[in-house]
């Protein structure tokens, strides 16, 4: 930057500061700054999230499932 380290700065510098480094936090910039990526991850998310009621039928299917369902079922509602 262009100041010593020394020299402190006023309250509306560090407001404009804040300003600018709180629109480049969050998921919307980093879509902004990373489409393809964005994109790899949306896709991956989806395959992933859209196998697991096929899963989840093929657990339940071998019994596994159900042992699994019965103990979630007997923690949730005891």
């Amino acid at each position: 930057m262009g100041r010593k380290e020394t020299e402190s700065i006023t309250p509306q510098e560090a407001k404009a500061r804040l300003r600018i480094i709180a629109r480049e936090i969050g998921l919307v910039p980093w879509v902004r700054r990373q489409p393809m990526d964005a994109i790899l991850v949306a896709v991956v998310g989806g395959f992933v999230l859209g196998g697991i009621p096929r899963l989840w039928g093929r657990l339940w299917g071998t019994g596994v499932g159900r042992r699994v369902g019965r103990k979630v079922a007997q923690r949730i509602a005891p």
